[in-house]
């Protein structure tokens, strides 16, 4: 595959300005709706993971995705005059979701986007890994968007125990090229896709160059012409997406 086919040049030099820390970060717990386990046919192009059957455990990593409490990447990136910068943090905080009489012990992940140095999302993204296959479900997120500091919607949120809604797998244990699958399916609200097309990449970033990367090429099944790629490193996780990349990985 010829690397203009990557959407990402492999060396990518990013100017960065560097700022404080977003303020103290925090978590608002809301109850889950306690439906019937629900089950989706994605179609025949799609991988099947056993959601049933499987056991989770809200700590754990794989090869591509790390969902240890500390742990935390940041992505920053200029276009177009804008500068954006999203730090990713697991948290020590859990949050229960419930599928009949199952609950699921799942991780909270805090996602804050700055723009130009101003807040403009913060995401509460709940994860599980199967202990059995290593794959990390996605069960669901609440957001806040913010204008000029306050709250004014919350667009995107869902949960994959309500109505019509299945969890989604954010990244499998064992990524195959060719592999297609839902990471999101919350029918009107979120319906992201992904196919892996790379797992040998190599991608250098201002926090290093990484080997034996995975690609996916994302889409939206309600709006089917976006594609974003993004990359993923071993060990790591999520080093580049859109027009940002990886300026800092570690625990803190």
């Amino acid at each position: 595959m010829e690397q203009k086919e990557l959407g990402i040049s492999l060396i990518i030099l990013v100017s960065v300005a560097i700022g404080s820390i977003l303020g103290t970060y925090y978590f608002l717990e809301f109850l889950s709706t306690g439906v019937d386990e629900g089950t989706y046919d994605p179609g025949p192009d799609f991988t099947q993971f056993d959601f049933e059957n499987a056991n989770f455990s809200s700590i754990g990593s794989n090869t591509y995705w790390i969902l240890e409490p500390g742990y935390k990447i940041t992505l920053e990136g200029t276009q177009d005059d804008e500068t954006l910068k999203v730090d990713i943090i697991v948290t020590n905080n859990e949050f229960n979701i419930t599928f009949g009489p199952r609950i699921i012990t799942t991780r909270v992940v805090i996602e804050n986007e700055t723009e130009n140095g101003k807040l403009i999302e913060t995401s509460y993204n709940f994860f599980a890994i199967c202990n059995e296959t290593g794959d990390v479900w996605y069960f669901g997120e609440t957001v806040d968007d913010y204008l000029n500091g306050e709250i004014v919607s919350h667009e995107g949120e869902w949960l994959a125990n309500e109505t019509g809604n299945a969890p989604g797998v954010i990244m499998p244990g064992s990524p195959m090229l060719g592999a297609k699958y839902y990471q999101e399916y919350a029918p009107g609200v979120a319906r992201d896709r992904a196919e892996i097309i790379s797992l040998d990449s190599t991608l250098t970033t201002p926090n290093g160059t990484f080997q034996n990367c995975l690609i996916t090429e994302e889409t939206n099944a309600d709006e089917p012409l976006v594609v974003e790629n993004k990359f993923y490193a071993p060990g790591v996780g999520l080093i580049a997406e859109e027009f940002i990349v990886l300026t800092f990985h570690g625990f803190v």
